[in-house]
Order: C-alpha cells, then sequence, then structure tokens
C-alpha cells in the first residue's frame, strides 16, 4: 500500500510540472531593477567596468539535450541594447564571473522560442544563445541585462525572454527532488527522529 500511495505522489508531481518552452513576455527593466557589474560574453570582467541593470530567472530542464535561450525587445524599444548572460548552478551578482556559462551581446539569429509579439529586427535588439548543452534537474540562471544603459531606453524597456526547442520541457524555478532522492531523504529523516526518541 505504502508503494502504492509513493507512486501515486510521484506521479503528480511529474505531470504537474511539464510546461513545454518557457517564455517571459513583457517584461519591464527600468532604473529600478537591481545594478550588477555584468560580465562580457566569455565571462570575463568587463573591461569599461559599467554596472547595469538586471533581471534574473530561475529555471531547469527535464531532460538533458540543446536549447535555446533568447531575448527580444519589441518594436517600441529601438534604442535599447539587450545582453543575456547564462548561469549554473548559482547566480551572485556581487560576484558575476562565478558560475558562468554562456553569454550573447547582439544577435543576427532568427528568433524561434519567442513567436508571438512584435520585435525590433537589429542585431543589437536581440540576444540569442542557441543549442546550449543544458542538464536535466539542474539550476540554471537567465539573466536579461544590456550592454550600457540610457535615459531614453530605462525610460520604458520592454523585452520578451524565451527558453526552449529542447528535448525536454523547461521549467520556472527550482528542481523537485527525484522521487528516489525524496525516498531516501524521507528515510534519513524517519531514522533521525527514532534515534531522538
Amino acid at each position: 500500500m505504502k508503494k502504492l500511495i509513493i507512486t501515486a505522489i510521484a506521479t503528480t508531481f511529474t505531470t504537474a510540472a511539464f510546461a513545454g518552452n518557457l517564455v517571459y513576455n513583457n517584461q519591464v527593466m527600468t532604473f529600478n531593477d537591481p545594478f550588477f557589474d555584468r560580465v562580457d560574453i566569455f565571462g570575463d570582467p568587463d573591461p569599461t567596468g559599467l554596472e547595469v541593470n538586471y533581471k534574473s530567472f530561475d529555471f531547469y530542464v527535464t531532460a538533458s539535450g540543446n536549447y535555446d535561450i533568447e531575448m527580444g525587445i519589441r518594436n517600441s524599444n529601438v534604442s535599447a541594447d539587450t545582453y543575456l548572460l547564462i548561469y549554473s548552478p548559482s547566480f551572485n551578482p556581487g560576484n558575476p564571473t562565478m558560475d558562468f556559462v554562456a553569454g550573447s551581446d547582439d544577435s543576427n539569429e532568427d528568433l524561434t522560442v519567442l513567436t508571438v509579439g512584435s520585435y525590433y529586427f537589429s542585431s543589437e535588439g536581440r540576444s540569442t544563445v542557441n543549442g546550449l548543452a543544458l542538464t536535466a534537474n539542474v539550476q540554471y540562471y537567465a539573466v536579461a541585462t544590456t550592454y550600457d544603459f540610457s535615459a531614453t531606453l530605462f525610460d520604458d524597456m520592454t523585452y520578451d525572454l524565451g527558453i526552449g526547442n529542447g528535448p525536454g520541457d523547461v521549467i520556472a524555478g527550482a528542481p523537485v527532488p527525484e522521487p528516489a532522492t525524496m525516498i531516501v531523504m524521507g528515510g534519513i529523516a524517519l531514522a533521525a527522529a527514532r534515534r531522538r526518541r
């Protein structure tokens, strides 16, 4: 009976998590967002020492393989210059070279995850990391930011962020432990509780 209950719980978690591609539409960046000393697209400290605003999006994938990560600005934001950084398994804005995975500044790639909306077709208005190898159930962070900043840009920088086109589903948030891991953790907690008695 216990085995049947555990299986049912695991199935519920699995089916509830499926989401396909993950798209954040109509994100707005302003001077109210936090600043950090952005790295370049290779993960090295930027020689200009620019501090720029950023937003971080945590996610994981359900199957290992290659995925596309895209950032595109809306047509109204023609002065904006996107910059996209990927981190794993953590993102520390106080130490932005740590856990760096990949980056993109200007891109002429077609947007394939972002299929809804009107995007400004300019290399400066989009950043793409295509075919990035991601591992299942590992924490990743997509950091949406800019090359530099200007008053015109930060009046209203509206952009979309998309992650997908891979063999698995892309899920917002932190990975859920696998059922086998949850059972082991539960057993350890139960053994510790018995020892305390």
